[in-house]
């Protein structure tokens, strides 16, 4: 009888707990609204994701030290990290900071495109139209406004590498990035 009675009592839990498709679009991440140099910190995006596990960290990169807000799943996937430089040793203690990229590298995260990590760089071309190529710290992006898609890709050495070439090969998309192409 208690265990029949636990069950009655989870159940309509259950549906509630629902969790929805997190996406991309030029101005917000899921239901948070996203905005350059707006504060963010490890509360706000607990408050937008809480169905989800959410860590500050200092990380480190050959860019300045910055804070990452990452929004995992609980069973450890990293979905996206919030990004704020640090430009002063007082920075590093703050625990409110100014966000100034978004970084998705879960392929369960889309963008207003229907474009994510994992898709071939052949798909999004179909899916967006006129998008801008560059030459990245590490990789090569395209995009437009504010979102972006980093790739990835290896050639002979000596061999002209431009957009038809990275076109060509057709990698996957590594990361999306906002509001502009990360490390750029």
């Amino acid at each position: 009888m208690k265990y029949l009675l636990f069950l009655l009592l989870l159940i309509p839990q259950l549906g509630y707990c629902d969790i929805q498709p997190i996406k991309l679009t030029e101005n917000s991440i899921g239901t948070m609204p996203i905005k350059v140099k707006d504060d963010i910190s490890l509360q706000k995006v607990r408050q937008y994701f809480p169905n989800y596990l959410v860590q500050h960290e200092i990380r480190m990169g050959d860019s300045p030290d910055f804070h990452a807000f990452i929004v995992s799943t609980y069973e450890g996937e990293e979905l996206f990290f919030f990004i704020s430089y640090i430009n002063t040793p007082e920075d590093y203690e703050k625990g409110v900071v100014k966000l100034d990229e978004l970084i998705v590298v879960s392929p369960h995260i889309r963008d207003q495109y229907g474009i994510n990590p994992g898709m071939p760089l052949e798909v999004a071309n179909t899916r967006r139209s006129s998008l801008t190529f560059g030459e990245g710290h590490m990789d090569f992006y395209f995009g437009g406004g504010k979102i972006w898609y980093m790739v990835s890709v290896t050639v002979p050495e000596g061999q002209l590498i431009n957009q038809q070439t990275v076109t060509k090969l057709n990698p996957m998309i590594d990361k999306l990035s906002w509001p502009s192409p990360w490390w750029n």
